[in-house]
């Protein structure tokens, strides 16, 4: 699993997200995913284009971020989920929680709404 920056801004943080979310591959990224996210005000979208498999380790992690956000009135935004990860996204109820964008084209109209509750 791997976790690269892809634009850091003052208003935003790129984030993308390569390889599969099990046990495995969220203890090599949780910690420096949630050090990203977590402690930031600002919009967070995550690219899972290349997230091939997502498993309930995964979910929490993305639960934890969720959560943080939450706190200073942000929400996570998910972006171009493949249709497996996307489903298992919609099952844990990631999406009540959280801005799935399965086209980039919506994502401007979302961060011009500052991806907030």
């Amino acid at each position: 699993m791997t976790l690269t920056i892809l634009e850091d801004t003052s208003d935003s943080l790129f984030l993308q997200l390569s390889g599969s979310l099990d046990v495995a591959g969220t203890r090599e990224i949780d910690t420096r995913f949630l050090a990203y996210t977590a402690t930031t005000a600002r919009s967070i979208v995550v690219d899972f284009s290349y997230v091939t498999f997502l498993a309930s380790f995964g979910l929490r992690m993305i639960f934890d971020v969720v959560k943080a956000l939450d706190r200073k009135g942000r929400k996570l935004v998910i972006l171009n989920p493949q249709p497996l990860v996307g489903r298992t996204l919609e099952l844990g109820g990631v999406n009540a929680v959280a801005v799935i964008i399965h086209d980039p084209y919506h994502l401007p109209r979302v961060l011009s709404q500052g991806a907030t509750t």
